[in-house]
């Protein structure tokens, strides 16, 4: 059996929360998920990587790096990171002293989002920013889901969810608030999330996503690819940018790259 650990805490004092999406826009204007979708192809190297999870309690911090492998893969060049980066940046954002076990605690999901926006993880990596999502909302999740290549979670998992292996199904169950884990989907398909935890996968209905007591969209320029200017989903980065912008983000809209027969003299 893999040994697991958990370590997602509780919202901060002062809550950094994002206004629910679905609140003030017209979501419908987003265009529409495909019936399956899939992310992980091209970050395996990363997804199956523990990234010390199985040590510590840092799956905040793993999460957001298996969220990068995901973001660079896709981009044509997917980014690997040691263990030792991992604790690094637990440490700076849990507190975690190497050596020290009491200090072990697990952080808060926004506390680490905000810390990858405004400092950046230790490879360099910064996201451009995070934004809430409503769980219940299932298609609206599907969408942003796809055009930005995930969703972050956080959760008091149901004790049947704990000690389970690759491709078990998660279904709605009780949760327990002393089991607090972060964790990601990365595709759609077959009615279920394609979930990321602990180096494996595992598949969520849409009644126990509906559950999740926070659920974020992270938007990262490392999706794009450099060359051709598109995501995975085939979106350019200015697109993108508009999108975010249209769900509640605050990004200035990016100049559109030249055509490579333009002189910039």
């Amino acid at each position: 059996m893999m040994a697991e650990k958990l370590g997602r805490t509780p919202f901060p004092s002062q809550p950094r929360m994002r206004v629910r999406l679905e609140s003030f826009l017209d979501l419908s204007a987003l265009p529409p998920a495909p019936a399956e979708f899939d992310f992980t192809a091209a970050a395996m190297k990363s997804l199956r990587r523990m990234y010390v999870n199985d040590q510590l309690g840092c799956c905040v911090v793993s999460l957001g790096y298996h969220f990068l492998g995901v973001e660079s893969g896709g981009a044509g060049s997917e980014t690997v990171v040691s263990d030792g980066d991992i604790v690094r940046d637990y440490s700076a954002i849990g507190g975690y002293v190497p050596g020290r076990p009491s200090t072990d605690n697990g952080c808060n999901e926004q506390d680490a989002l905000h810390y990858w926006q405004t400092k950046g993880f230790v490879n360099g990596d910064k996201i451009e920013g995070w934004l809430t999502v409503n769980p219940q909302d299932i298609e609206t999740c599907k969408k942003v889901a796809y055009l930005f290549e995930g969703l972050y979670y956080g959760y008091g998992l149901p004790n049947s969810w704990l000690n389970t292996q690759d491709g078990a199904t998660w279904d709605a169950a009780r949760s327990n608030p002393n089991n607090g884990h972060a964790f990601g989907s990365f595709g759609w398909k077959n009615g279920k999330w394609t979930i990321s935890t602990w180096g494996g996968f595992r598949y969520m209905t849409d009644a126990a996503h509906k559950n999740m007591d926070e659920a974020y969209v992270i938007l990262n320029d490392t999706m794009v690819n450099k060359v051709n200017q598109k995501a995975p989903n085939a979106v350019d980065w200015p697109s993108l940018v508009a999108y975010w912008n249209s769900i509640g983000g605050k990004l200035p809209e990016p100049p559109r790259p030249l055509p490579n027969n333009w002189s910039t003299l």
